[in-house]
């Protein structure tokens, strides 16, 4: 992984923290102050970078792959490894929870179905279930069209002619779902899966170096790019038509001109704080809500109120979600990652 883009992991990470936060302090039962949600109701984008990120990451790591089944094993128990465990551990305790404290979780699984496709992220309609798609862990619909990437990738692995066939089927997916609900529809019709789409493009074109003026100009326009559509849904109240791509160009840009950079001998590391942040991204993207909330009812308990106590408690709550996510890749996310994959894949070679 390069060190800039693990620094802008850990930016996206801490833009979707920071929107969640934001919304959270200003309901009623916490504090109420409806502007505190206002200045990071854009951090949402942080989605669309990380899509972009995941997109570069496995065509950049896995385009030897392609047209190589032997290889079809190994990288879906890498992506399993990856992406499950982590999960499992954020998803489990919240269930008992939610059982055990009947109001606590929201949108508790009501059949065994839904629960057994939230255990396997299965893609579920987001009208029907809990309103993302993904009961319980609520982030977790973003995990859904993850391993929907996943799959369409490793037909390319299986078999090159999916490699060809399979952008193409996307793009048209996305222009003939248009105006239609529900599943399957949903998950190309509002342009999630080209966002990754984009990513592999990008990783494509990093194959060959370019002039660092260009790398320069392409990391400059990209963050133009984002600060301008950023400023864009503030002034529409979080959100715009065609926001999904103008991050999402913008986020490929960043990347194109930073890893281009980085190969030419900058130090784009952002220094030991965003590289630790960086590697512990998926940790605070798990558990960011749960631990703002339990926070957040602990600054409560002060009873004191007004801008100053939300800024306070909201200052503490980021603190709190930081040092859990990086507690919980150190010790759970990173040791597990490394048992299981001396396990799994070993056996798997052999």
């Amino acid at each position: 992984m390069y060190k800039s883009l693990q620094a802008c992991r850990a930016v996206a990470a801490c833009l979707v923290v920071l929107f969640h936060l934001g919304e959270t302090v200003s309901i009623p039962k916490y504090y109420g102050i409806a502007g505190l949600a206002y200045p990071f109701s854009f951090g949402h984008a942080g989605v669309e970078f990380f899509f972009v990120l995941s997109g570069f990451i496995i065509f950049f790591i896995h385009a030897k792959d392609i047209g190589h089944p032997g290889e079809s094993k190994s990288f879906a128990l890498k992506r399993a490894i990856r992406i499950f465990p982590s999960y499992w551990l954020v998803l489990f305790p919240l269930l008992i929870i939610g059982v055990l404290i009947p109001g606590t979780v929201a949108a508790m699984p009501q059949d065994a179905g839904v629960f057994l496709k939230s255990l396997f992220l299965i893609p579920q309609d987001s009208a029907v279930v809990g309103g993302t798609g993904a009961p319980v862990v609520a982030v977790a619909w973003t995990l859904q069209y993850e391993l929907v990437f996943y799959g369409l990738f490793l037909l390319a692995i299986v078999h090159r002619f999916f490699a060809w066939l399979i952008p193409l089927a996307m793009i048209a997916l996305y222009f003939f779902s248009w105006g239609k609900s529900g599943l399957p529809w949903m998950l190309f019709s509002d342009g999630w899966m080209l966002i990754f789409l984009l990513g592999c493009v990008t990783a494509w074109l990093c194959r060959k170096s370019c002039p660092k003026s260009l790398a320069i100009v392409s990391a400059s326009l990209g963050v133009l790019g984002f600060a301008a559509s950023a400023a864009t849904r503030l002034a529409h109240n979080g959100l715009f038509t065609g926001s999904h791509f103008a991050f999402g160009l913008s986020s490929a840009l960043i990347i194109y001109g930073l890893v281009q950079l980085e190969r030419q001998g900058a130090r784009l590391s952002g220094g030991r704080l965003f590289q630790m942040l960086g590697a512990s991204s998926y940790a605070l993207y798990l558990i960011h809500v749960p631990v703002i909330i339990v926070t957040l009812r602990c600054f409560r308990l002060i009873h004191w109120n007004g801008m100053a106590a939300a800024l306070t408690a909201a200052t503490g709550t980021f603190i709190a979600c930081l040092a859990a996510s990086i507690a919980f890749h150190q010790y759970l996310e990173k040791p597990i990652g490394r048992f299981l994959s001396r396990r799994l894949l070993k056996s798997s070679a052999s």
